[in-house]
């Protein structure tokens, strides 16, 4: 996930409307003894949107409230098993069926 979010910085800098000059940017592997959960890097929605497009859309589960029951998943994406249930289960569901539209 690092080196892609590092790749789309860069194409982003490419943009001649944007920025004068191309910056490159670089994913530096991280070694700490207890990694953060996603959503200490990102905000919650786009840990939704990166969750429901690559694990619940590729992982086998027919529904949210399937993925929920998940607790490694959740634990991994929302950095608690608790507080990633209280989040998914309070997005409405039309909320969550329309999360990756344009994505």
């Amino acid at each position: 996930v690092g080196r892609h979010i590092a790749n789309c910085f860069s194409k982003f800098t490419k943009n001649k409307n944007v920025m004068d000059s191309p910056e490159k940017y670089t994913y530096r592997q991280c070694y700490a003894d207890n990694p953060k959960a996603l959503n200490h890097y990102l905000l919650d929605m786009d840990v939704a949107m990166i969750l429901k497009s690559l694990v619940y859309e590729s992982g086998g589960y027919t529904s949210k409230k399937e993925l929920i029951k998940d607790e490694e998943i959740l634990t991994a994406f929302y950095g608690t098993n608790q507080f990633g249930k209280e989040y998914l289960e309070a997005m409405h569901d039309e909320d969550w069926e329309n999360l990756c539209e344009g994505f």
